[in-house]
């Protein structure tokens, strides 16, 4: 729902501190209390600092610095929401008169120097009427994995500046109003995935209301056999050195596939590649249940996306560019509702912004960097052949300098972590502070070669270099350098790093994050760093937006339930998401650029360790019997304590898995899939803070009674269709069943033979089942022998089936433009939320003609249909989908895409005078293609002097490209001699709109000579004497630069005897 078309009514709002909860039929009520001793006030420059435990302390820049805080409420699916409001408030006037502190502006991590302290603002500090005036902001609906999240913000104080009162909200109770649709909230008989366990758990940490947190119910559940819990997405390259780490996710209880990039490209539709790459993801986690993504490869090889949260400074540029995987992680929307070059826009994408999946990327450029990143991910996590020491895994290193000259001390942001009483008691810390006087590069990098389990860093910092001691002269300050990350040699005590530096993991660049990570000798297993900038808070360190988010990631970590480290970085972003959407600039814009520009660079499934790991006992019968009863396990630890929460997973080599979590005994009954014979099975038991355990098991083939391969055939239909349901009946004793039944739809069916014998047979019925529910029904089969033994199958749950879709398929397809070959690429997109995309014919016309079946289909919901083009034309193209229920998608004839097919060169020529007396020569372009047109024509010239003069020896020039024209019909313009005098040919070269272009000509287009409008000429007269009625001959010579004849004007000027001068008309010749 829209949260925009929310009346929002606050009288008043308190942040929560105990939170007491009621649902109502109309809607959701929840009370909020605090009390007045959980604020604290301190004097900072001579203005108070009033703050309240767990609210953030931020504002407007020149406005009062008053406590704020995100709540978070989760909404039931069919929930109708209406409003949103406070209905009641008990408000208190605290003692005293308080001159609050003016928010002041965040700045980015690597903008050193002094930093102008921003004065109160007139037009805030002159009110009369406390503010804020409104306590209650909503930011909107957002969808978590299918959980629906409204998210709120709460302003706990109001000031009256004028009269310097506070005041603070003690009681509050904030009520949601609307309407839930009957039947949404029914609860699915569905287990759920891994992925969805871990965002119940996110959900749980993050609303108030956990007893409202329904997540949406799929539209067709999922088989065991389909789902997949990690997705590795890479080259083809990487994909063997990357089975090591499926496979050990696969053992440890994660269904895990690898896709490789180049398939993804032919496979899924998109604008480019990151969109297509988001569409796969997708795809399986609506298909098949996907909770993880790891993306294996550097940027080069596995793209990510360029987000754009709000320009940083006055132009847009490189440093806005925000290296951002999150795309891949919220997949509500398109990311670019506008349609524009700028992804994730505040307000025009409509981002939704919670989290779908869990991402990390291993940021490796070779063979040799994702053989080292894989090593280090098994060797943490206890499964590697190197050996795990245990000794560091409860020590950090934290290593902060100075940020600006107020000053601003990184080591002050660090006691907000280390003094906060977050990490436990048995952790050490050491540290490398400017403030304290231990910083410098000699003692950042001894400290880094010892092997930190944690090491957490505040600094100025760019893609290749990191401040290790910055509070000197500029010309003594030290850094760390890419290649010092290179050299380290802490293995095998890899290190989880935090840094809020700017570009410390520029992905884009070869940056000190992903050095750290791709060390051969030492290193990291995992970084949380940023693309682009860190922001802080001048004057009030561990208060900036970067820091709030790192402190949110051990609060994740440690006080939470997330110990793997995707969901726990997940956490750190979501806590801030109201922040994100409040507004574009500002402080609560700049919690929208970290969570685009902080990327998690390892694998978002690896747990971290928070304590020193143990070994753990597992007690179990190394033989069990299959398809009965399942594997028992029960597992302690510590002192022989039971633990909680163990993931116990079998698994061989024929992709069957088997898995169950303890309970507080510490026990599990695994339900085992069916199989059909004896196996032997891997044991793995992981637990936090516990070393793997292995083992092996065998499973003995169960002699009783035995149901297998029940099925419903066909699987989806529509309404009034009939369906088979059938099982094998199988008894090694030759009974026939006494009794054997189908429960459908709440009534049991008996079953008749089909084929085979009664002891050994194949049980079935037909029935006709429709009610329009795109969810289906859910049956199982129940059968007795004749000496009292009974089956369930399956033994737990129900089968799906069958599903009713009434509803009829969509699709379109698209194609390139233009062709120069017969054969076309189209690619098809078809939907179908029902039963699914069974098939998709292509239709096509040409030259809108009459449509016509091309007798090319293909399969699924995506895909690319060859079209071979009988001729050349303009070819349109639509699609029919087809579901697995046998809907038919509308026929009606519409163009979705067009592709004009042709392969002939088009033809082109120049006209021009054949001489010319003026350099600037006019030409005629004349060009046709009768099929795409002419895109543009390329003109050349060659130039040449017909014969030797006295200054100068003939000579020709190549072919030279003067011009290209893009095309319009008929081009007349001018050419510039520029050679000088002489002989110019012209020839044109031109190219369709399909990319055809015209074959290489033998002779010119056209011709011109350019000649000067003088000539050399001497004169002179055959005698030096005339006297009256004598002939005057005149002899002359004239050279022509090109040849040929001349006209000349001859003018003769005569002196008389006397002196006087007579002149002779003019006289015109050829000569």
């Amino acid at each position: 729902m829209v949260m925009n078309n929310l009346k929002i009514m606050a009288f008043s709002a308190v942040f929560m501190l105990s939170v007491s909860l009621a649902v109502f039929a109309e809607g959701i009520t929840i009370q909020l209390r605090f009390p007045q001793k959980s604020m604290t006030v301190s004097k900072i420059g001579g203005y108070d600092v009033v703050r309240l435990d767990g609210c953030e302390l931020f504002g407007e820049p020149g406005e009062p610095l008053l406590p704020t805080k995100a709540v978070y409420v989760a909404l039931p699916p069919g929930f109708e929401m209406t409003e949103v409001r406070i209905s009641a408030n008990k408000k208190i006037q605290l003692p005293g008169a308080f001159n609050i502190a003016p928010a002041q502006p965040v700045r980015p991590v690597s903008q050193p120097g002094t930093v102008d302290f921003v004065p109160p603002k007139p037009s805030a500090y002159s009110l009369g009427e406390a503010q804020p005036a409104e306590q209650l902001i909503s930011t909107g609906e957002g969808s978590l994995r299918g959980y629906r999240v409204l998210g709120l913000i709460v302003y706990p104080m109001q000031y009256e500046a004028v009269e310097r009162r506070l005041l603070l909200s003690t009681e509050m109770t904030i009520e949601v109003t609307g309407k839930q649709t009957p039947g949404a909230l029914a609860a699915s008989d569905e287990s759920p995935t891994a992925g969805d366990s871990a965002a119940s758990s996110l959900v749980n940490s993050l609303v108030a209301n956990t007893q409202d947190a329904v997540p949406k119910r799929r539209a067709v559940p999922l088989y065991w056999r389909d789902r997949c819990d990690v997705l590795i997405i890479t080259q083809d390259y990487f994909v063997s050195s990357l089975e090591t780490l499926r496979d050990w996710l696969y053992r440890k209880g994660y269904r895990t596939k690898i896709v490789e990039v180049g398939d993804i490209d032919v496979d899924y539709m998109g604008p480019d590649l990151p969109a297509k790459i988001r569409n796969c993801i997708k795809d399986y986690y609506l298909n098949q249940g996907l909770g993880w993504v790891i993306l294996g490869g550097d940027v080069s090889e596995v793209p990510t996306r360029r987000g754009y949260a709000f320009t940083s400074g006055k132009t847009y540029g490189s440093k806005d560019y925000l290296q951002c995987d999150y795309y891949y992680s919220d997949l509500d929307g398109s990311w670019n509702a506008d349609g524009d070059e700028y992804w994730g826009e505040y307000k025009d994408d409509q981002i939704d912004m919670y989290p779908d999946v869990f991402v990390g990327r291993l940021p490796a450029s070779s063979l040799s960097d994702i053989k080292v990143l894989v090593r280090k991910i098994l060797t943490y996590e206890g499964a590697g052949e190197e050996q795990l020491p245990t000794d560091y895994l409860t020590s950090a290193f934290f290593w902060a300098c100075k940020l600006d000259d107020r000053p601003t001390w990184g080591g002050d942001a660090k006691d907000s972590i280390t003094e906060a009483t977050i990490f436990p008691s048995y952790w050490t810390f050491k540290t490398c502070y400017d403030r304290d006087g231990t910083s410098g590069k000699e003692n950042v990098l001894a400290a880094m070669d010892e092997g930190y389990a944690i090491i957490n860093n505040c600094g100025h910092s760019t893609y290749n270099a990191a401040s290790a001691l910055y509070d000197a002269p500029k010309s003594q300050r030290e850094y760390i350098m890419c290649n010092d990350m290179t050299r380290l040699k802490n293995a095998p005590r890899y290190s989880v790093l935090y840094s809020i530096g700017c570009l410390f993991g520029a992905l884009d660049l070869d940056s000190l994050g992903e050095r750290f990570m791709n060390a051969a000798a030492g290193g990291g297993v995992a970084a949380l760093v940023n693309s682009r900038y860190g922001w802080y808070s001048s004057g009030s360190p561990g208060s900036g937006p970067s820091d709030l988010m790192d402190r949110e990631f051990f609060n994740a970590l440690f006080r939470g339930h997330h110990y793997n480290i995707g969901e726990a970085f997940a956490e750190s972003k979501v806590h801030y998401i109201s922040y994100s959407k409040r507004s574009k600039k500002g402080w609560y814009g700049c919690f929208r650029w970290i969570t685009y520009g902080m990327n998690l660079l390892g694998s978002p499934i690896m747990p971290v360790w928070t304590a020193t790991p143990s070994t753990m006992a597992v007690d179990y019968d190394p033989v069990f019997r299959l398809n009965r009863d399942g594997f028992l396990a029960r597992v302690t630890g510590r002192e022989g304590r039971p633990v909680q929460g163990a993931l116990v997973c079998l698994t061989d080599r024929h992709g069957w898995l088997a898995r169950g979590t303890t309970d507080e005994d510490g026990q599990v009954l695994v339900d085992t899939p069916y199989v059909e014979s004896a196996r032997n099975f891997d044991l793995t038991v992981t637990a936090q803070n516990y070393l793997p355990y292995f083992g092996r098991v065998t499973g003995v083939y169960n002699t009783d009674l035995l149901l297998s391969d029940g099925e419903v055939t066909p699987r989806y239909g529509r309404s009034g269709d009939t369906f088979t349901f059938q099982v094998h009946y199988f008894d090694d004793d030759a009974d026939a069943p006494f009794v054997i039944e189908a429960y459908v739809a709440g009534h049991y069916f008996p079953l008749s033979l089909l084929e085979g014998t009664p002891a050994d047979g194949t049980f079935g019925i037909e029935l006709v089942v429709g009610d329009g529910d795109c969810l289906g029904d859910a049956f199982h089969f129940f059968a007795v022998d004749g000496r009292g033994s009974f089956k369930r199958f399956p033994p737990t749950g129900e089968l799906f089936g069958p599903g009713i879709d009434d509803v009829k398929p969509d699709s379109a397809v698209s194609s390139p433009q233009y062709s120069t070959v017969a054969t076309i690429a189209v690619r098809y997109l078809a939907q179908d939320d029902c039963s699914g995309v069974a098939s998709v014919e292509l239709w096509f016309r040409r030259d809108d003609g009459a449509w016509t079946f091309s007798g090319l289909s293909g399969e699924g919901s995506s895909g690319t249909i060859s079209f071979v083009a009988p001729q050349e034309g303009a070819y349109d193209f639509f699609s029919i989908a087809t579901d697995n229920a046998g809907n038919e998608q509308l026929r009606v004839a519409r163009t979705d895409t067009s592709c004009t097919y042709d392969s002939t060169p088009p033809s082109s020529t120049l006209r021009c005078s054949d001489y010319s007396s003026s350099s600037n020569l006019r030409i005629v372009c004349f060009a046709g293609d009768l099929v795409s047109g002419i895109e543009r024509v390329t003109l050349f010239y060659r130039f040449s002097t017909p014969k030797p003069t006295k200054s100068s020896s003939s000579r020709r020039t190549e072919w030279q490209a003067f011009k290209t024209l893009q095309w319009h019909q008929g081009l007349e313009f001018a050419f510039d001699a520029q050679d000088g005098p002489g002989f110019y040919e012209f020839m044109s070269i031109a190219t369709d709109r399909a990319g055809n272009t015209e074959h290489t000509k033998t002779a010119p287009d056209a011709s011109c000579v350019f000649d000067y409008p003088w000539v050399a000429l001497s004169i002179w007269t055959d005698a030096r004497e005339y006297h009256t009625g004598d002939e005057l001959v005149v002899l002359g010579t004239y050279e022509n630069y090109h040849g040929g004849p001349i006209t000349a004007d001859l003018y003769l000027a005569l002196v008389l005897p006397n002196g006087e001068i007579l002149y002779m008309p003019g006289l015109s010749d050829v000569l």
